[in-house]
């Protein structure tokens, strides 16, 4: 049975959180391990960036909440950690139109398991 475009969706979601969460294992701002969750950088519906890993940062629940309360702050925090210019291309390329279709969502699967399985084997390496 073919899996719908939702569930393709759902399981691009899944797979970027649990990258992000690997690659990045504490809070990107205070180094915190408690009650952490991925963070979209430009935000979900800009869908040619919504499932790049480049597009997301693991933060505690008080730098999630930070980063959507005080734009500017971040804003400012993202460029000086990650440089002005990274953050400039990731704009940039959320601006890209993409097609929502199968071959869209199965690209980002393949990918994200890739990245997956790369940072599971640096792990156990």
């Amino acid at each position: 049975m073919k899996i719908s475009l939702k569930g393709l969706h759902k399981k691009c979601e899944k797979l970027w959180s649990e990258y992000i969460h690997l690659r990045d294992r504490v809070c990107r701002v205070c180094g915190g391990i408690d009650n952490t969750s991925p963070h979209h950088i430009c935000i979900r519906n800009k869908h040619s960036v919504c499932f790049d890993p480049d597009n997301g940062v693991l933060l505690c629940f008080k730098h999630h909440r930070w980063a959507h309360d005080s734009v500017s702050a971040f804003k400012s925090w993202l460029e000086k950690t990650f440089g002005v210019d990274q953050i400039f291309a990731l704009h940039r390329k959320s601006n890209d139109l993409v097609k929502l279709d199968r071959s869209f969502y199965e690209e980002n699967i393949a990918n994200l398991l890739r990245l997956i399985k790369l940072q599971k084997d640096k792990e156990n390496t």
